[in-house]
């Protein structure tokens, strides 16, 4: 079976993942830049390829399994590896960068307007301020902590 035929009938086999690549790779270029995302998409892919190789190989780094090879014929391989085992790690890693941007930069700008809202006058109790700000300060430390 030719390789145009087996990559149409993994296409058709598994779309979601397909679907998710798609959707990972417009808002990666949105976010990185055409270059930047196809350099992150490429080095994911293939070290994710790499280890998929070693780990059936060695056991190394993911233990030691192997693929069943029930669906040989119906999907595109790479060595005994489905093509779409590496192509998955892509969308799953740039969904992972997001959150953490997503995490880390709401950390950041609340402790931006924090140190922003001190400098205006507050219309709660003082109270409820100081609570307030004990609270964020307090998960401020713990998250520059696990950053460093």
């Amino acid at each position: 079976m030719d390789l145009f035929t087996l990559l149409i009938k993994t296409i058709q086999l598994r779309p979601y993942v397909f679907l998710f690549l798609a959707v990972s790779l417009i808002s990666a270029t949105r976010l990185l830049g055409w270059r930047r995302t196809g350099l992150f998409f490429s080095i994911t892919c293939g070290t994710a390829f790499l280890c998929e190789w070693s780990s059936v190989r060695t056991g190394i780094p993911f233990g030691r399994y192997h693929y069943t090879g029930i669906t040989v014929g119906q999907e595109l391989y790479l060595s005994n590896i489905p093509f779409i085992a590496p192509l998955s790690y892509t969308f799953l890693l740039y969904a992972s960068y997001c959150l953490a941007l997503f995490f880390f930069a709401s950390a950041e700008q609340s402790r931006r307007a924090s140190f922003h809202q001190d400098a205006r006058a507050s219309h709660g109790s003082s109270d409820q301020n100081l609570s307030a700000r004990l609270v964020a300060d307090h998960l401020f430390f713990r998250l520059d902590r696990c950053r460093h």
